[in-house]
């Protein structure tokens, strides 16, 4: 990606998240001590999901699993590997 298309993507996605967090199948509401960092650490796994793939729209048919795979990583406690 050239510096510009990232730039691009960037702003795209920043403008998607209050929908994949609060709207896409329900939203991912943490809640407890580490809540922020757990909204982060989900919207970190959708960005680079989302960056690898080159995609630029979620499909409900196909990405429910990638949603579900980002909460499982965003629960991991802090400092711990996702095991897959």
């Amino acid at each position: 990606m050239t510096k510009e298309e990232l730039e691009e993507f960037d702003k795209w996605f920043a403008d998607l998240v209050p929908y994949i967090l609060d709207d896409y199948y329900g939203g991912y509401h943490p809640r407890g001590k580490h809540a922020e960092e757990k909204r982060q650490k989900y919207v970190d796994y959708i960005y680079m999901y989302m960056m690898a793939h080159d995609k630029r729209d979620l499909d409900g048919r196909y990405d429910q699993p990638v949603l579900y795979a980002a909460m499982k990583y965003a629960e991991q406690p802090i400092g711990k590997r996702l095991r897959v």
